[in-house]
């Protein structure tokens, strides 16, 4: 009877021994534990480092540190199922929760170092890359000299007794005003073309250099404190745990995820802004290979354009001075 009424005990704890459990359930090398204590092969997300799982993005498949597995004599069982156990004596359960525990500290800090290695040896870098000084002033002197010609075709230059004045005057005897005006329009465009992509060109580089500084400063910060909190927590788990299995408890209130490393980022958020900042440096530094091109077809146009200008301008002068000869 006294033998009946031990078992119904365990059996009403959850708890059974082997010659006691159907043979499809229990485990002939663990037979303290039942057949849903036993993490199952498949779920391998149950077998993670519970300080390096995404409580952020994964509230609703784990809740609690006892849901994650450990391996006991090459098995591998609940962390919960384990410390609860009643046939497993204290000084076991201490010396598997302490080598669980260093184990799990140590990936964390393999897992800390090779973050914080990928973030300060990453192939990103600040752009050095600027258009040349000679380039924004020849921009400058063309756009003066367009702006002053077409000035003196639209008559805005009264002077009657100008000299450019009276050349105006057979420029429509001599030669087509439109073909003027198109050469100016193209030059004048290239020009403006010209001074709006230097300007972008100068707030992209810009722009880039600021992130990739805010994010190296940042990443690194975050890294830092994640790495604090972490030493936080698992000083206050481990010793939650251990304190308990020493007062010999065996119902106690379960230490769930959301109280303990619900951070507002992660290693995989650090990881993923590295990889954002790296296309972006793909992206500029794209940019910097086509900007010598675009400059030079920019230039090029404007060049030609101007040529053409300045050689009817010196035919009309040269035909006005043969003329009045």
């Amino acid at each position: 009877m006294k033998e009946d009424k031990a078992l119904n005990e365990l059996a009403e704890k959850g708890y059974c021994f082997e010659s006691d459990l159907p043979k499809e359930i229990y485990d002939k090398t663990l037979p303290m534990f039942t057949k849903e204590d036993f993490v199952d092969e498949t779920d391998e997300i149950k077998m993670i480092n519970p300080f390096l799982y995404n409580f952020k993005n994964n509230k609703s498949i784990i809740y609690s540190i006892e849901e994650f597995g450990i391996v006991y004599k090459k098995r591998k069982i609940y962390f919960g199922s384990f410390i609860r156990n009643e046939q497993i004596k204290k000084q076991e359960k201490i010396r598997i929760i302490r080598k669980y525990f260093r184990l799990r500290k140590n990936e964390f800090k393999k897992k800390h170092r090779s973050v914080k290695k990928q973030i300060n040896k990453t192939n990103s870098k600040e752009i050095n890359t600027k258009i040349s000084l000679k380039v924004k002033i020849y921009l400058v002197i063309m756009l003066i000299f367009n702006i002053a010609i077409q000035s003196l075709l639209t008559g805005k230059i009264s002077n009657e007794n100008s000299i450019l004045v009276k050349l105006l005057e057979n420029f429509n005897k001599i030669i087509n005003i439109t073909a003027i005006t198109i050469a100016i329009n193209i030059s004048f465009l290239s020009i403006v073309f010209g001074l709006l992509y230097i300007k972008s060109f100068r707030i992209s580089v810009k722009n880039y250099n600021k992130n990739y500084k805010n994010h190296l400063n940042t990443s690194n910060k975050i890294i830092d404190c994640i790495y604090k909190t972490f030493k936080k927590e698992y000083r206050t788990t481990k010793r939650y745990y251990i304190n308990n299995v020493k007062k010999q408890l065996h119902f106690y209130t379960t230490l769930g995820l959301n109280g303990l490393w619900n951070m507002e980022y992660t290693y995989d958020d650090i990881l993923n802004s590295k990889a954002l900042i790296e296309n972006e440096n793909i992206n500029i530094n794209k940019l910097c290979k086509m900007n010598k091109i675009i400059i030079n077809i920019i230039i090029y146009l404007i060049t030609l354009s101007n040529a053409f200008l300045f050689g009817i301008l010196m035919y009309v002068l040269i035909k006005s001075i043969s003329n009045s000869i």
